[in-house]
């Protein structure tokens, strides 16, 4: 017994000191290969500037990201016609609705003809002194006819009634104060007592609250049972405060007596209208009118450049379709080379220097492109001059004014002649000053002033009922320490407590409107006593006569449009004082660009016609390319616009935080404008809420890193996160009209506060340019966009090997030997340099490993020989297994020097089609290959029918099965078989790819199947054209990198794992190989290797390297 484990003792030691050097081995590879390659610089400072400004870092690949999936769109597009060239220009541009060929029409020669028409214009206009006053009367009478809408009702006065009445309800107003200041001490204890036991230190010491217990007794027991019942006591006091809200709408009448006298006064000369005169003006319409018909090209040119100017000053929201990723229009586009060749791209891409040197291809056409681009923009450039500007829309208003009464040409004539004789009707005007009603005016301005600054002191209401607080506050029947504890509770809550904190704010502010309702209370009296609507009445009875105020009515029956005169001599008087300094540079810029503008559209064309291998690898790699495009490019747009929101948050401060003061100040203006100021407090909450959304976001984006080596955020799917978090951020939606409303109140408070709030209202400004509706971005409608972009990436490499490569020729064992540096040449393109990079790391490493081999295979050989030795001892007298596995071993090294004839190898170059007898499941059986004259017979197949391993016993545990080798003749195998059928790999599929392929080839149903699998799970893989079925990749266990490019299956009742043959110039598969030999040797999981020879199907062979597993 003892002699016979000493050999097995032996070998085991010799096992064991393979399985040492074998992980010394993989670990200097793995370690060589990890420091010999360039380091990742540009993820480096990707996870640098997380923590200085992840956001502009994240922001920047981003947008990169997009530049180059929308050149692709673009160039796809382009060639295939589905991208209009004239749209393309438009919208990088800048020229919104505009077509880069309405610009291309224009007729330069007549637009200098017109210009040149209008500029003597003004000198033909008939002008007088008499003219000039008889054009003042009738835009006068015109005036007059529009008042008639409140004139109507002069004679009536229709509010001074009722104000009269609100006026002696309003001297009673002083008995309210005293139930205000009685309830305003209630409060102010209350406020008192709350604010105090806010302000309680969180580390205060008992014996200090305890102070506050009496306190807190009174108030349970008097303070809040005496607010409950002064607050519902009060109801009489506040309808006596709120009645009088109506009488500023009441007091208008009072204006139609100021407006009526300012006409009045206008008309107290009285005109003589003289034929000449009347001629004079009509010809001048005549004139204008005839001036429309000439300049209708030019109104249409200048309309069209105005569109364009205006467009590229707003640069409107959401107009692009083809270009979203290049926002920053013909820059952008220039920058399609500079991406191309970014490190940081580069990485994310497998094989990614191929990849983008081939990009970098297919993009030069937009290099002619950009060119021309920049032309353009040139020749624009005094599009921006403000100066420029003035002057191209002082013309434009003159041909918009010409246009406009040139539809009235008639009516404005006709007109005419109707004011005339309702002016003679009129025998005399009241001559009565209305100076005496102006102090009562201003009395009643002032009290209406004083009745808006009234509060409407709501939140009474809500201390009618404080039984929500009164638990909190019982002491009855509570020790002291039971006590402290409740005030500590109620002072947390006073900070935290929603309920709390809406007590709290309430009172605090119904305290202020307290104060200030009882001063103006205290005022209103004085106000009062001023008003004299004596006054008022005797002034209206002077002007009141039937003879003058039937003028209005004269006026308001004529017919047409309204205004038509006054428009048109609005129109000649506008002209008289034209001039134009020449030619415009405007006009002239856009004059000019019209050739590049051609040249920019042309160039474009040139690309339909572009038939390179890229180009067409573009198309076929990203058949989604428009769509795709458009999302992710919107998407980082909305990236761009979070970072501008949060640059402009400061600028915003002016106003957000003076809402409450501006609205306080708003007090004495007209209602419609504190209604539109009242709007601010809403706009306040949303940005509030959209500043604590951007927030949050930086904060995830922050903690977002990229993982690695892991398959779920391998390429550019690591922005899932970045997009997934924006989608969060809720926008800001704010009514156009109630932003005008609001602008226009805001305009008016500093005309009344001598600009008090102008920041605010540059603030205002600044709120209106910035965009704020986060759900046009789409940042979740991104997130699947980012997989077709990896697998376009992948695809697009695909292609383009496919079409650099020849066609793979499948060889036999006995074929000649080709170095595989050779089999993979075309894959690596030119200039995309080395995967591996010699530096002195590698060289230490070298030669260590040159002097550990070459000890080690100097003990190695003296062990074997004394294994040897033993091992015949123990085998005599029986049949070696070894023996006949060293004869199947040298049947396969004589088929491997078999050559196969040539059209036998043409054959295989081909997957030929099922043939008859094949069943659903299993592979075909191969047929028997044509005999051919003085050749050596072809190579057996090998089948894959690896005996199980049976129960331990004596017997097995010291001898090996009939099918198996010996370890180090099953290292020798796999090495030499390594190899071997290095050179003969099939580029299109996996190992179990290719089996299942087989399979499925005869099982109709099961044919999609195989196809969208390839589809769907083409992110699961290494390298391009290798695919991995989730469900069978194994992991392994212990390594920081747990992919291994392999798959686990089941195949006749039995588990394997097969993996993808040693390739040295792919150093994915190469360190993959060594994942898993290691994972083999560590856990000792694997119980045998062995070649499986060749799957035959026909002719049609391809070779696998497996590992049977229990």
């Amino acid at each position: 017994m003892i002699q016979k484990s000493c050999p097995e003792q032996k070998e085991n030691y010799s096992v064991q000191a393979m399985n040492q050097f074998v992980l010394i081995l993989l670990a200097a590879i793995a370690v060589a290969s990890t420091i010999s390659e360039k380091p990742d610089f540009a993820v480096g400072r990707f996870y640098r500037a997380i923590s200085a400004d992840h956001l502009s870092e994240v922001l920047e690949n981003a947008q990169r990201l997009a530049r180059i999936i929308n050149g692709a769109s673009l160039e796809i597009g382009l060639t295939d016609g589905t991208i209009p060239s004239d749209s393309v220009v438009s919208e990088i541009l800048h020229m919104g609705p505009v077509k880069p060929s309405e610009v291309i029409n224009m007729d330069s020669a007549v637009l200098e003809n017109e210009m040149s028409y209008l500029n003597d214009l003004p000198a033909s206009l008939e002008s007088s002194k008499k003219i000039s006053d008889l054009d003042t009367r009738l835009i006068l009478l015109e005036d007059m006819q529009e008042a008639y809408s409140f004139m109507k009702t002069f004679s009536d006065l229709p509010g001074k009634t009722e104000y009269s009445k609100s006026l002696d309800e309003l001297k009673t107003i002083g008995t309210a104060r005293n139930g205000l200041v009685q309830f305003k001490s209630t409060v102010t204890y209350l406020n008192t007592f709350l604010t105090g036991l806010k302000d309680i230190p969180e580390d205060a010491n008992d014996q200090t609250i305890l102070a506050e217990k009496p306190k807190f007794q009174f108030f349970e027991q008097n303070t809040l049972q005496e607010t409950e019942t002064k607050a519902k006591g009060l109801d009489p006091t506040l309808s006596k405060l709120r009645s009088p809200v109506v009488i500023p709408e009441q007091s208008k009448f009072v204006d139609i007596l100021f407006s009526e006298s300012e006409l009045r006064t206008r008309l107290t000369t009285g005109m003589t209208y003289d034929d000449k005169h009347l001629k004079s003006v009509e010809s001048n319409f005549h004139k204008v009118s005839d001036a429309s018909k000439k300049l209708v090209n030019s109104l249409s040119y200048f309309k069209l450049i105005q569109a364009l100017t205006k467009e590229r000053k707003t640069l409107q929201k959401g107009t692009q379709i083809y270009t979203c990723g290049f926002p920053g229009g013909a820059v952008d586009v220039e920058k399609l080379t500079s991406d191309t060749n970014n490190e940081w791209i580069q990485k994310r891409i497998e094989n990614g220097s191929i990849v983008c040197e081939n990009l970098k291809k297919a993009f030069d056409p937009f290099k002619s492109f950009t060119e021309k681009l920049k032309q353009v923009n040139t020749a624009w450039a005094p599009l921006d001059d403000p100066s420029n500007q003035k002057s191209f829309e002082s013309i434009l208003s003159i041909l918009l004014r010409v246009e406009e009464v040139s539809k009235n040409k008639d009516a404005a004539s006709t007109t005419v002649d109707s004011l005339k004789k309702c002016d003679e009707t009129v025998e005399s005007y009241p001559g009565y000053s209305i100076s005496n009603v102006e102090g009562t005016r201003k009395s009643m301005v002032s009290l209406n002033m004083k009745i808006r600054e009234m509060r409407s002191l709501e939140y009474v209401d809500q201390l009618k009922d404080l039984g929500i607080f009164k638990a909190d506050f019982d002491t009855t029947g509570k020790s002291d320490e039971a006590v402290i504890g409740m005030i500590r509770e109620v002072s947390k809550k006073l900070k935290t407590d929603e309920k709390y904190k809406n007590l709290f704010n309430g009172v605090s502010r119904l305290l202020s409107e307290l104060e200030d309702t009882i001063k103006i209370i205290d005022a209103i009296p004085t106000l009062v006593s001023q008003i004299d609507l004596n006054e008022v009445e005797a002034y209206h009875k002077k002007v009141n006569l039937p003879n003058y105020l039937g003028l209005y009515k004269c006026l308001s029956d004529i017919p047409g449009e309204a205004s038509a005169v006054k428009r048109t001599i609005e129109t000649v008087h506008a002209l008289r004082n034209f001039s134009s300094n020449g030619e415009n540079a405007i006009v002239s810029s856009i004059l000019e660009s019209r050739d590049f503008l051609k040249s920019s559209v042309g160039s474009l064309d040139k690309i339909k016609n572009i038939k390179t291998q890229e180009s067409m690898a573009l198309k076929r790699s990203f058949p989604n390319s428009k769509e795709s495009s458009r999302k992710l490019g919107i998407a980082v747009q909305g990236l761009l616009n979070i970072r501008k929101i949060r640059e402009f948050r400061e600028n915003l401060k002016p106003l957000l935080e003076k809402v409450e003061e501006i609205q306080k100040a708003a007090s004495g203006l007209e209602l419609k404008d504190q209604d539109a100021l009242k709007k601010l407090s809403g706009i306040k909450n949303s940005l509030n809420s959209l500043f604590s959304g951007i927030d949050s976001f930086l904060v995830e984006l922050d903690g977002i890193r990229v993982k690695r080596g892991l398959s779920g955020d391998s390429g550019f799917r690591i922005f899932e996160k970045v997009f997934q978090s924006a989608g969060k951020v809720q926008g800001v939606q704010i009514d156009r009209k109630d932003m005008e409303n609001v602008k226009e109140a805001m305009k008016n408070l500093n005309t009344a506060q001598q600009s008090q709030f102008a920041q605010s209202e540059n603030a205002l400004k600044v709120l209106e340019d910035l965009d704020l509706e986060f759900a046009r971005f789409g940042f979740l409608d991104a997130v699947p966009v980012l997989k077709d972009v990896d697998k376009f990436f992948t695809d697009f490499l695909g292609s383009i090997s496919a079409s650099k490569l020849p066609s793979p020729t499948l060889r036999t064992p006995n074929s000649p030997t080709i170095n595989s540096t050779e089999v993979n040449q075309e894959t690596i393109a030119p200039g995309a340099g080395s995967p591996w990079y010699i530096n002195w790391w590698l060289i230490l490493i070298g030669v260590t490993l040159v002097f550990a081999i070459v000890g080690f295979v100097a003990w190695f050989c003296f062990c074997k020989k004394k294994k040897k030795d033993e091992t015949a001892k123990l085998e005599e007298g029986r049949a070696s297994p070894e023996s006949k596995n060293a004869k199947n071993t040298q049947e396969v090294k004589n088929d491997a020097t078999t050559p196969v004839p040539k059209e036998e190898e043409e054959e295989l170059k081909t997957p030929l089609e099922p043939g008859p007898g094949t069943s659903e499941g299993k592979a075909p059986e191969a047929e028997n290959p044509p005999p051919r004259d003085a050749a050596p017979t072809a190579p057996k197949e090998i089948k894959a029918t690896a005996q199980p391993a049976g129960p331990a016993n004596s017997g097995n545990e010291r001898s090996l099965q009939k099918t198996q080798k010996t370890y180090n003749e099953r290292m020798a195998l796999l090495i030499h078989t390594l190899n071997v059928i290095v050179d003969f790999i099939e580029r299109a599929f996996m190992p179990y790819d290719w089996i299942n392929d087989q399979r499925i080839r005869f099982n109709a149903k099961e044919r999609n199947y195989l196809i969208e699998w390839k589809r769907n799970f083409s992110d699961q893989k290494r390298t391009f054209h290798f695919y991995i079925i989730p469900e069978h990749m194994p992991r392994l266990i212990g390594f920081e990198n747990s992919y291994i490019f392999a798959t686990e299956f089941e195949f006749e009742g039995r588990k394997w794992i097969t993996t993808q043959v040693w390739k040295k110039r792919v150093p994915a598969l190469f360190q993959t190989y060594f994942y898993f030999l290691t994972h083999s040797y560590l856990h000792k999981r694997v119980d045998f290797l062995s070649l499986i020879g060749y799957f035959l199907r026909q002719d049609c062979f391809q070779k696998t390297f497996a590992s049977e597993r229990n």
